[in-house]
């Protein structure tokens, strides 16, 4: 199997934990990573969040449906398999995320969602 993670993670302030050194998608993400030998693509917002977790929540709410991204991955259709593995912002993926899959072609992808909650609207 070839796989690829798409992944968002956030370090910094964390709800109810204080500040992180790594993000806790990031730390599913290596363990995936370990098990399956994914390649990965992690999606870098083109504007840094806020270090401060409510200023955070602030800037991802108004990205939502705008989230400038510093790159998409392009052709996935070397993978049989894609993990989407992102933190759960009002029930979806992270904005950042919802970006990075615009365009992309699953035809053929076996599709693994990780952390989500609700089904993205593209599967």
């Amino acid at each position: 199997m070839k796989a690829l993670i798409i992944c968002f993670s956030r370090a910094d302030e964390n709800y109810a934990v204080g500040y992180i050194d790594k993000g806790n998608t990031e730390i599913v993400v290596e363990y995936v990573r370990e098990m399956t030998g994914a390649d990965m693509f992690k999606v870098e917002p083109a504007v840094p969040y806020s270090a401060d977790y409510n200023t955070c929540i602030k800037e991802a709410k108004e990205r939502v449906g705008n989230a400038p991204v510093k790159e998409n991955p392009s052709d996935i259709s070397a993978y049989d398999t894609v993990f989407i593995m992102s933190p759960i912002y009002w029930g979806t993926y992270a904005p950042e995320v919802e970006t990075a899959l615009e365009g992309l072609d699953f035809t053929g992808n076996g599709i693994v969602n990780i952390r989500s909650v609700k089904k993205h609207p593209k599967f």
